[in-house]
């Protein structure tokens, strides 16, 4: 039907237009990596392929936020939707901390899957472990990111997740350009926990006022029943 359309619609644009800006940033931070030379690029593309594989684990309990919330979010159950968001930071925490360490004790074995042929990995190493160390010390920020943006999208609200999109590339601008201006790898790296950091900041605070705004409807049904 026409509002079954709206309502895909309403839900499907901001998701989109969501991934659309988290990966303008990206291209945006890319520009600032790149002013280090051909060997700081394919350094930091390498560990950024390990950091996508580290994170599936959040990109993955995300997901399972979206249905969950959704399920509980369309039988009112609105107290186990926080018992849920609460359980899954638990395991998200947990998760973090075991990839930080991983990552830092395997980087060298993982970083060398990427490369093939006559590549000198021990001068890659200084350029990828620098970025994977900025990286894994924000992990947890990152990780409430998946869990706060994927509840309100199972509750049906579409604009503050996209929203979250838009403040990580509010952040991830400043601080790239900030590193281009100075030439500071460092802070080039931290392009990405900066955008982090901002994201899980909005998306917590989204979380907390849908919630309440979710709660406050159902109390005037009730009243008005």
């Amino acid at each position: 039907t026409a509002g079954d359309t709206r309502y895909q619609m309403q839900m499907g644009i901001p998701m989109a237009l969501q991934f659309a800006i988290t990966s303008s940033g990206t291209m945006i931070m890319q520009s600032a990596i790149n002013l280090f030379g051909s060997e700081a690029v394919a350094a930091y593309t390498a560990a950024c392929k390990v950091h996508s594989l580290l994170t599936q684990g959040m990109v993955a309990m995300g997901q399972t936020m979206a249905v969950y919330s959704g399920q509980n979010y369309g039988k009112g159950d609105y107290g186990r939707i926080r018992a849920g968001v609460k359980a899954a930071l638990i395991i998200e925490f947990i998760y973090s901390v075991v990839s930080a360490v991983a990552v830092s004790l395997l980087l060298g074995v993982t970083l060398g899957l990427f490369f093939s042929g006559d590549v000198d990995l021990t001068a890659m190493m200084p350029w990828a472990r620098t970025y994977i160390t900025i990286c894994t010390l924000f992990y947890i920020p990152l990780s409430t990111i998946f869990i706060f943006r994927n509840t309100m999208q199972g509750c049906g609200y579409g604009f503050l997740p996209m929203m979250g999109g838009v403040a990580e590339l509010f952040a991830r601008l400043v601080v790239s350009v900030a590193a281009m201006k100075i030439l500071n790898f460092r802070l080039a790296c931290f392009g990405d926990p900066a955008a982090w950091i901002a994201a899980a900041v909005f998306t917590g605070v989204s979380y907390l006022f849908v919630m309440r705004n979710i709660e406050r409807k159902r109390n005037g049904n009730i009243a008005a029943s």
